[in-house]
């Protein structure tokens, strides 16, 4: 399914972007295209992957819609991976309206450009804290894109995946715990009774590969 197409990852500098994209390369796209607005990151998965398939590192940001409907025209994505997001729970708590901007209003301006420019397949990388009524900002915004997703599938066939504490992701809980343990601290939790879902990296990129090729 993504041999010889043109894939574009969007939030594909991250730690779990990269990884995907890495992944990805396996796959012998005609060309990926690698969106983020970290232009450090962009460059060193970019220096990394060029010289295994045609690599196109895209500098920009999903808020800008002029930006996206440029980009949707030149390039023609076949194939959408959706992983861009402000996800820390406590950032998007203390800035909630950056939240909305990036992961719900960027959503709709992703989608509305894979509709307008018949894009196949689009998949939406979501977080286990949508599920049922989320009460962080965080959790919120990604059940409103799970739901803007959902509304949109039609034509362009839009699937969502959930993650669940993506271990040694940045930002990751295990980073956190790490630190304390080194420090000699008590490892701290949320509440005694709350529970964590637990997937590696490759588990997640796996589960967004196999949710593209099905």
């Amino acid at each position: 399914m993504l041999k010889n197409k043109i894939v574009i990852v969007f939030g594909g500098a991250g730690s779990i972007g990269s990884a995907l994209c890495r992944k990805l390369v396996e796959h012998k796209p005609k060309t990926l295209l690698i969106y983020d607005n970290n232009e450090t990151g962009l460059f060193d998965i970019y220096e990394e992957l060029k010289d295994k398939c045609k690599v196109e590192p895209i500098l920009g940001s999903i808020r800008d819609e002029k930006n996206l409907d440029e980009i949707f025209n030149k390039y023609r994505p076949e194939i959408v991976f959706h992983g861009a997001a402000y996800k820390h729970v406590v950032m998007c708590e203390k800035w909630p309206m950056e939240a909305y901007k990036t992961n719900i209003f960027g959503t709709i301006n992703i989608s509305d450009m894979a509709q307008k420019y018949g894009v196949k397949k689009f998949i939406f990388i979501s977080s286990d804290k949508a599920t049922g009524k989320p009460k962080s900002v965080m959790g919120k915004t990604k059940k409103k894109g799970e739901e803007i997703c959902i509304k949109a599938n039609g034509k362009t066939k839009f699937i969502v995946v959930r993650f669940g504490n993506v271990m040694a992701s940045r930002g990751s809980v295990l980073e956190i715990w790490q630190r304390q343990f080194n420090k000699g601290e008590s490892l701290t939790i949320t509440d005694p009774e709350m529970e964590r879902y637990m997937m590696t990296i490759p588990e997640a990129c796996k589960l967004v590969i196999d949710a593209a090729e099905d």
